[in-house]
This record gives C-alpha cells, sequence and structure tokens, in this order.
C-alpha cells in the first residue's frame, strides 16, 4: 500500500511539473495598454514674456530644446520629475501629476543667468582652502563674494 501512494505522489509532481514548464518562460499572449496622458511646458521671463524655446528633462531624459510652449505626447500616467531650463536661465525643478487622455499644464517663472543685478549667478562648484566642495546651490540666499585669482 505505501508503493501505491509514493508513486501516485511521485505522478502528480511529474504531472504539475510538466504543465508549470510548459508555459514556463513564454511572454503573455496580450500585455496590459500603459495608460497614458500629455504635457503641455510653458516658460515664463519674470516680466511675464514667453522664452522662445526651453529645454526639457523629464525624469532625468534629456528632451533636449522644444518650442516654448512644449508638448509632450504619450507620458505614462503618475508623478514626473520636470526640470525646464533656457540658455538665459538657470532653469527650475517641478512635479507633476499625468492624469489618462488629458492635457495636464505646467507653468515655469525662470529668472535669467547672468552677471547683472537681478539675474541669478551661473552654477557652478569650487574647492575651498579647506578641501571642501562649495557649490552655487548650497550658497543660494546668502551674500557671496567670488575672487578669482592666479598665482605662479
Amino acid at each position: 500500500m505505501m508503493n501505491h501512494k509514493k508513486s501516485t505522489a511521485v505522478l502528480m509532481i511529474t504531472v504539475y511539473s510538466a504543465i508549470l514548464l510548459q508555459h514556463c518562460g513564454k511572454q503573455p499572449t496580450s500585455l496590459p495598454a500603459e495608460l497614458t496622458g500629455n504635457l503641455q511646458i510653458t516658460g515664463f521671463h519674470m516680466d511675464g514674456s514667453l522664452f522662445d524655446s526651453i529645454g526639457i528633462n523629464l525624469d532625468d531624459f534629456d528632451h533636449g530644446t522644444m518650442e516654448n510652449p512644449a508638448t509632450l505626447t504619450d507620458l505614462v500616467i503618475g508623478s514626473h520629475r520636470i526640470f525646464a531650463y533656457s540658455e538665459a536661465s538657470s532653469g527650475t525643478t517641478k512635479t507633476v501629476e499625468i492624469r489618462e487622455d488629458a492635457l495636464t499644464t505646467i507653468d515655469f517663472w525662470m529668472t535669467a543667468t547672468g552677471p547683472y543685478v537681478g539675474n541669478v549667478a551661473p552654477s557652478f562648484a569650487a574647492t575651498d582652502v579647506g578641501g571642501n566642495e562649495v557649490t552655487s546651490e548650497s550658497l543660494r540666499g546668502k551674500v557671496v563674494l567670488l575672487a578669482f585669482f592666479e598665482h605662479t
């Protein structure tokens, strides 16, 4: 009687294994469709005028420079991080929620980068005399005097 139970168990394991292995490694016959939406991004100067073109970086993928306003289509729904920039601005980052089959709009107000009053200093990184790295981002909101010199 004991051998009959063993052989039945072995037969059942063999049959189940064959059924499982038959479908192992095969792709599903149909994949679920991705839900998508669209995004319109507009870049403004602080005076309210539009930039001619803006650079778009979506979730760390650079889409390059596009005509302003820029539209990205067929984006997967959910939260996305957007960095908008231009040649004349330091750029800024925002998070946006893309909704299914909808056009989401987001506006960026960007300050000009340059050496003039009211402009933002260009991004930089330097090493101080103590060997510590200093970045422009770590100094935002503080009064900073930069002295450039060379010695031989």
